[in-house]
């Protein structure tokens, strides 16, 4: 029943953004590191990019959800 109501759902909620702006937040120090032109960077360089940013996304999740904030 949950699942159904994710799909429904077409505009991103305050949680999505947080999620999102974890995310962005753990590419910060990366992007300091391998320079702002990302098509300069090699294939390694994304990838760890893009790892980062998955897992800041999650971990924001965890602390809303620690943190009761949840949207459920």
């Amino acid at each position: 029943m949950l699942i159904k109501e994710i799909k429904r759902v077409r505009r991103m909620d305050p949680y999505e953004l947080a999620a999102r702006q974890g995310g962005m937040d753990a590419a910060v120090p990366l992007v300091e590191e391998f320079g702002a032109r990302l098509d300069e960077w090699s294939e390694e360089q994304v990838l760890i990019f893009c790892g980062t940013i998955w897992q800041g996304c999650a971990d924001r999740l965890r602390q809303l959800i620690k943190a009761g904030d949840i949207p459920f």
